[in-house]
């Protein structure tokens, strides 16, 4: 065992264990719980040089989790370890200028176990490059950095992030009536975890013993509330929220549109539901051996769960560099080398392929450029293929200096949502998927990942995601629409993605 003491910027000590675990079953006991235990496992099978290298992380029990609604947030302990935590969050939240409210066992209908509160509205009126520091959500997640933040590296908040997050930054106007238990944005802080090293072979069990005014949070294994997954009737019967071929009349409607000049280009979806009877972590394990990705992750939130195998990165930050890769350009594997052959040669000289890919790395650079320092934002990794089980994909990969007052959270929000999930230009684009899909996107095109305390950031965005609620298991898959766009081979598309 290897032990180590730090203190965190905000003047908290924390005492740091490493244990060695064997690596064929470090993450044994992770499965065991996660289909009844809140938590989560980030997997990363597939490898690129310099991009991407095979690893896993996993954890339940963790010790606090911050869900937010629109405007409201709350932070919940889900254990002792929890309670304890909440007591040095609670002030350091205390008059935060961007906190219209803020409750902490003061509310004889709250109890002790929980933070609360209102995020102010924004103004109506900022420079853009101002937009990651207006009242947020991310306000309060900033704040709990600035708490823990230090050199060590795994502490840090893991999670989901909802496509409706835009709308606290964007002047969207909202068509669809969203449920009132959707969640926009679901984090856990845990301070037990296993981490696997694919390349060399090694696991270790990190557990952090943070010094808190009732002592210091001790191992809370096997504790929390426990949830049964919802189980429905899987009888193989798929349904749309779209109708035979109405996909398709929106395919023409925004190449109508693109033509006006109202917009280069639309990201529209769909999405597709079944009854599903399984265990989340069966379904895991299956996505896993069938399409190794970069960001697969099963993410357990209690009364619904995200499984998915994403290729896309959103944002990556280490120390000051700041990554992106668009993905745009797709067909299918063939059925033979030979064929498999002729559809890469085909994608490759497809103009309309590479316009769609140049423009969403264009708006990629611009995003960057806001919060980079000047000159830095560069392209080092031009249509490269990236093949999966049943997809090959043409990929971008940016790099870029973060300025020295910009940090991780920055770079998340500078970037919502990518264009490769929504179009160009952004805002027209977002009111327009608004307007023109048939349901609220939910988890879909948003992100997951992990925000470390020492400032790293990774994070995939949120597609080739299975969402499980209520004995459902629903899927979301979009299609690039520009005006020279076939809509029967864009719908083909979104058929083919899910």
């Amino acid at each position: 065992m290897n032990n180590s003491t730090f203190t965190t910027q905000g003047g908290i000590k924390i005492e740091k264990s490493i244990t060695p675990l064997d690596a064929e079953h470090a993450l044994d006991k992770i499965y065991q719980y996660i289909d009844t235990k809140k938590g989560a496992l980030f997997v990363s099978n597939y490898e690129v040089p310099d991009r991407y290298s095979r690893w896993d992380l996993g954890f339940v029990h963790p010790a606090l989790e911050l869900i937010a609604r629109k405007r409201q947030f709350e932070i919940n302990a889900l254990n002792p370890n929890g309670t304890r935590l909440l007591k040095l969050i609670a002030p350091a939240l205390q008059n935060h200028p961007h906190l219209e409210s803020l409750v902490f066992g003061t509310d004889p209908n709250l109890p002790a176990e929980k933070i609360s509160g209102t995020v102010k509205p924004r103004p109506d009126f900022f420079a853009e490059e101002e937009r990651s520091r207006q009242p947020s959500v991310f306000s309060v997640i900033r704040k709990i950095f600035e708490l823990f933040r230090s050199v060590d590296p795994y502490l840090g908040l893991y999670g989901a992030f909802g496509y409706d997050l835009v709308y606290q930054f964007e002047n969207i106007e909202a068509r669809h009536k969203r449920d009132p238990e959707q969640t926009d944005c679901h984090l856990f802080l845990p301070v037990e975890l296993v981490v696997v090293d694919r390349q060399k072979e090694e696991a270790s069990k990190i557990e952090y013993h943070i010094e808190t005014p009732d002592g210091m949070t001790e191992s809370w294994w096997n504790t929390g509330e426990e949830f049964q997954v919802a189980e429905g009737k899987a009888d193989g019967k798929i349904n749309c929220d779209h109708e035979a071929g109405e996909f398709e009349q929106k395919v023409a409607k925004i190449q109508e549109g693109c033509r006006r000049g109202d917009f280069f280009e639309v990201v529209l979806s769909q999405s597709f539901s079944t009854g599903f009877a399984e265990q989340p972590s069966t379904l895991f394990k299956r996505i896993c051996e069938q399409n190794p990705s970069p960001y697969s992750f099963l993410i357990n939130m209690g009364k619904e769960q995200l499984v998915g195998a994403s290729p896309e990165m959103y944002v990556r930050v280490k120390e000051e560099r700041f990554e992106t890769s668009p993905i745009s350009g797709t067909v299918p594997v063939g059925g033979d080398p030979m064929e498999t052959a002729e559809r890469i040669k085909a994608l490759i000289s497809s103009e309309k392929e590479e316009s769609e890919l140049t423009m969403c790395t264009d708006v990629d650079r611009n995003d960057m450029a806001r919060i980079c320092e000047p000159g830095s934002v560069h392209l080092i990794g031009r249509r490269m293929l990236e093949r999966y089980s049943r997809l090959i994909h043409t990929v971008d990969h940016l790099e870029g200096v973060l300025n020295k007052d910009r940090d991780a959270v920055d770079a998340i929000l500078t970037h919502m949502w990518a264009c490769t999930v929504t179009g160009s230009p952004k805002p027209v684009a977002m009111q327009t998927i608004e307007n023109m899909e048939n349901s609220p996107r939910g988890w879909y095109s948003g992100c997951i990942g992990f925000l470390w305390f020492n400032g790293f950031v990774s994070t995939g965005m949120t597609l080739r995601t299975v969402h499980l609620k209520n004995g459902r298991a629903s899927v979301r898959a979009g299609a690039t629409l520009l005006y020279d766009s076939d809509p029967a081979t864009e719908e083909r598309e979104t058929h083919i993605k899910a």
